[in-house]
């Protein structure tokens, strides 16, 4: 619970019904509500945007309330007054709690006498409760009924007579609202401990996407009910505040001696979810002011980070990628800067409030030479994502949660622009393969896959799926149409859009809209839209299988397009299937700039042929060398070839493997190991694209190459046939390893640096002997040092002091980085140490680091421990001894961590390595034992079971057929041959 882990007492502070409804002021603001009020009506404004927003008719039954709050009344401005109380004030009552009275301004477009507003977890002050005309303020509507209606989160005012149709409005409401210690949404609170005073410093911070601002202050929490807000922030003079827009006069609370409001400018028109204010005694670090025409970009955190410089680096990478998204989008930054807060306690990750984003510290801080490679990529990313939502989001919103896609799936593809933009050493064009396209197929083709868009949904029924479907399929949706209509169409049509619905909403359709306007579709389909493509793929879940297949004449190519499902018992019954973008390159013709399609496959034409005599081809001979389909990855599709077409494919990767793009290396293995896990062609296809990798150094060939043979590997490793697995591919890591060097050069960055980590990960797990003896050495030079500096490459610290720790014949190693756990002051180095504690093989070790994880008196955090648990459960040695502890002690493991979350994820790791009928059974009984127990997490345990089950089936279907290929082509890799049987891959 958030309690334990914020280390503050409880105080309940959240009531039930959700919304308390008082007859007197909230604590201590009944003196401030004459004073408030004068300074909202001094503050009037006139809208910056007259016009009306055009409302949905919701569809559905349920939530017939809350579709009245979408119709009829249209707020057009908020005046936000809030003062967080995040100090002892001598009232327990009032402390962590935020007074506050909000003023809205809004348009009467239908006759009502009712209004609706959200508003839960909050105490609502009747006696302060106004509408009145925004022209006339005198005239004051007489309030006949208010209601809070929980199973709608919404607060009913009814009024004695009914709004006029087309005149504006003023809503006054006082309230308290909670800065939660319980949740991570809405208004809530955060900690940390100042390292030299040993005091845990309070912040109050917002997080309001989807549904949380109503959490807050009351309001018309749905993202197309867009309006401008004046934020004025009450803090004391030792904290300092940040909101959205810039800050425009500082003033004394009248009545608290100590505390000031923040008065900060209108923002422009925006959605609720978007507004953001946090109170905190941080500290910022600004760019160059050159980087982003003059206006300041901040990073802000703990003063303790920013004094040691770890703010510099989002500053700067945060000023360039808002110029590139300013230019290349052609599409101006309304707001007047833009602040990056890192906080210590984040459940999202990173949000794109406008203006103010905000990021767990480890997205955003950059720790200098304690940061790795893979660390800086991740914040570059995370970065380049939450600034692409100020376009696409923030400044074009989707009208519906429905939609969400068009607020998250724009925002991944268009970070990997952010990132090549500051940051091309990591090659994000490639990235994207393993990042989102692959990523994305795997989720979509199994039981988790959804519609992209589903419109019978309404706003009410759905919160948005934040999930891989909406971000990574998305995204690569997107990528598809750079495809179809090439980069520049794709970037002119996104232009137009971003102009057209500037501070606006869109669904899907107003998307393609703009993008049709760009296409230029070949003349046999020249009716073709954007929209009738991209429905094919955005209304149902799933992709196409396409088989390609030679036919009589080789200047003959057969298609066939089917669904791709990775259990293929599911009955699957299409009425129709998917407009499929074909590009197709040979030896003889391989420009692979090139990306727009050279036919297609229609989404009622499940085979089709292809004739012809083009520079595709030459001639009616097959004289070339090779033939590849998608070759860029622009198309949203698995590819399988027939057996003489992917031997062509093999025997050029072994005979030149950069004849072939890296993103096209890449796709060849993953489409082939999913079919074939998936019982579309025999495993040996699928291992015939490995033969190469001797001579392969590119990263995103091997991370593919990683993510599938991960999966072999983890269920042959404890298995009798396992020396084959490794005999095969021990010695191409090696290779790959000799080719870019075992040790890393200074200064040297990106993609390499990462391959590397990666290929020693899998030698030392290998037992490969140079990488054992790289340890030791590594590891005797720390041990070794003066003052106790680590001298290992950050990036492969992990790998290197998890195999030292592994292989040590003696105590010495594993004492020394206990120790060094013990005394270390940083959370990463902490998880870092604890993660290489577990490699070892000492069942004494090992058994003294489960009675330390589970141990409330232990000397691992918990937070650590619950990491440690799922190390060990991943361990030969350690996955039996975690489980005996939970057998014997679930008790006081659930206790220790405050539920039985933390046992499950363990068992969860347990389930990938176990494959045999014992552990099964064993799981099975011990779940059911303790179903009370397990109650809340029975549907992990569920999965876990499920894949103990998958495991036993997969060794029986495949692992004798993989152990014979593997000892085969297990010889040297030079005398390694692409000519193997490959069979099944047919049409």
């Amino acid at each position: 619970m958030l309690v334990n882990w914020l280390k503050i007492p409880v105080i309940v502070l959240i009531i039930q019904p959700a919304v308390i409804f008082s007859q007197f002021p909230p604590l201590q603001l009944e003196s401030q509500l004459a004073h408030l009020t004068n300074i909202l009506q001094d503050r009037d404004y006139h809208s910056l945007y007259e016009e009306s927003v055009p409302k949905d008719k919701f569809k559905g039954k349920p939530q017939k309330l809350i579709e009245k709050l979408a119709q009829g009344v249209v707020p057009t401005h908020y005046s936000v007054f809030i003062r967080p109380i995040l100090d002892d004030t001598g009232n327990p009552e009032e402390r962590f709690t935020a007074p506050g009275i909000v003023k809205i301004s809004f348009k009467c477009e239908k006759p009502t006498s009712e209004v609706f507003v959200h508003a839960v977890e909050m105490t609502i002050n009747n006696h302060f409760v106004q509408i009145r005309n925004r022209i006339k303020a005198e005239e004051n509507f007489s309030i006949k009924a208010m209601e809070y209606i929980p199973t709608d989160s919404v607060y009913k005012i009814v009024l004695d007579h009914p709004l006029d149709i087309n005149k504006e409005y003023t809503l006054t409401i006082a309230f308290t609202s909670v800065v939660s210690r319980e949740r991570m949404t809405g208004l809530y609170l955060s900690n940390y401990t100042d390292p030299a005073t040993k005091d845990i410093k309070y912040i109050a911070i917002t997080q309001f996407e989807s549904i949380y601002a109503r959490k807050a202050f009351p309001c018309f929490d749905e993202p197309d009910l867009k309006a401008t807000f004046d934020v004025s922030i009450g803090r004391k003079l030792s904290y300092n505040s940040i909101s959205n827009m810039n800050l425009v006069t500082t003033e004394p609370i009248v009545g608290l001696k100590g505390w000031v409001w923040d008065h900060y400018d209108t923002t422009p028109r925006m959605s609720t979810y978007l507004i953001s204010f946090i109170v905190s005694e941080f500290e910022s670090a600004t760019a160059r002011s050159d980087l982003f025409g003059g206006r300041p970009v901040k990073t802000w955190g703990q003063p303790k980070f920013i004094e040691e410089g770890d703010g510099a680096y989002a500053a700067e990478m945060a000023a360039k990628v808002l110029s590139f998204y300013e230019t290349y989008f052609d599409t101006p930054y309304p707001i007047p800067k833009m602040d990056s807060i890192g906080l210590p306690h984040f459940q999202a990750g990173a949000m794109e409030n406008w203006g103010a984003n905000t990021y767990r510290e480890k997205l955003l801080m950059y720790f200098g030479k304690n940061t790795t490679e893979a660390e800086r990529y991740s914040i570059t990313s995370v970065i380049s994502h939450e600034l692409a939502h100020q376009n696409f989001g923030d400044l074009v919103t989707c009208k519906r949660w429905t939609h969400l896609w068009l607020n998250e799936g724009f925002a991944t593809y268009v970070s990997f622009l952010g990132v090549n933009s500051v940051a091309p050493e990591f090659k994000p064009f490639d990235l994207f393969v393993a990042e989102a396209l692959q990523y994305a197929m795997k989720v979509d083709a199994g039981p988790k896959a959804h519609a992209l868009v589903n419109d019978s949904v309404t706003n009410q029924m759905s919160n948005g799926d934040f999930d891989i479907i909406t971000y990574k399929k998305g995204g690569s949706l997107i990528r598809m149409m750079q495809g179809i209509l090439g980069e520049e169409a794709l970037k002119k049509g996104l232009q137009q859009y971003l102009h057209k619905n500037a501070f606006g909403n869109v669904v899907t359709d107003d998307l393609y809209l703009e993008l049709n306007s760009q296409a230029n579709f070949d003349s046999l389909y020249e009716n073709l839209t954007v929209k009738e493509v991209m429905d094919t793929y955005t209304y149902k879940p799933g992709f196409p299988l396409i088989r390609v297949g030679l036919g009589k004449a080789s200047n003959v190519l057969y298609f066939t397009q089917e669904k791709f499902l990775t259990n293929r018992s599911e009955e699957v019954t299409l009425a129709e299937h998917w407009w499929v973008p074909l590009s197709i390159k040979t030896s003889l013709n391989s420009n692979f700039e090139e990306t727009q399609p050279d036919l297609w496959l229609s989404k009622n034409v499940l085979r089709k042929q292809w004739r012809t005599e083009n520079e595709l081809f030459r001639s009616k001979s097959l004289d070339y060398d090779w033939l590849i389909l998608n070759p860029n990855l622009g198309g949203y599709y698995r590819v399988l070839y027939d057996d003489k077409l992917t031997l062509l494919l093999q025997e050029q990767l072994v005979k030149n493997h950069s004849a072939l793009p890296a993103a096209a290396r890449a796709r060849l293995i993953d489409d082939y190991f999913n079919a074939a896990h998936a019982d579309y062609i025999p495993m040996d296809a699928a291992l015939g694209f490995t033969k190469h990798l001797g001579e392969e150094t590119d990263y995103i060939v091997w991370t593919t190459t990683f993510l599938n043979m991960k999966k072999i590997y983890s269920r042959m490793r404890s298995g009798r046939r396992f020396d084959n697995f490794n005999s095969y591919f021990r010695p191409r890591v090696v290779s790959a390893l000799d080719r870019i060097g075992w040790e890393q050069i200074p200064g040297e960055k990106g993609l390499d640096v990462l391959l590397r980590a990666n290929l020693l990960d899998w030698a030392c797990n290998l037992e490969y002997m140079k990488c054992t003896r790289l340890s030791k050495r590594l590891i005797k030079m720390w041990m070794d040092s003066s003052y106790g500096l680590n001298p290992i490459p950050v990036d492969i610290q992990p790998v290197m002091i998890c195999t030292a720790v592994a292989t040590s014949e003696t105590d010495e190693v594993w004492d020394f980085v206990w120790k060094k756990y013990q005394e270390s002051e940083s959370v990463s180095e902490k998880f870092k140490l604890i993660s290489a504690l577990s490699c070892s093989r000492n069942r004494t070790h090992l058994g003294f680091l489960v009675d330390e994880a589970v141990n409330t008196t232990s000397r691992i955090a918990s937070v650590d421990a619950s990491v440690l648990l799922q190390r060990l459960a991943a361990s030969t040695i350690g996955n039996d001894l975690v489980f005996g502890k939970i057998k014997t002690c679930l008790g006081a493991i659930v206790n220790r961590f405050g539920g039985a979350e933390q046992v499950a994820y363990a068992i969860s790791t347990l389930s990938i390595y176990w494959n045999d009928p014992e552990h099964l059974d064993e799981l099975q009984e011990f779940v059911v034992r303790h179903s009370d127990t397990f109650k809340p997490v029975m549907k992990l345990l569920k999965s876990s079971i499920k894949i103990v089950e998958d495991n036993i089936r997969w060794l029986k279907r495949f692992e004798k057929q993989i152990s014979h290929w593997l000892e085969e082509n297990r010889g040297p890799i030079a005398a390694a041959s692409a000519a193997a049987t490959v069979a099944g891959a047919v049409l």
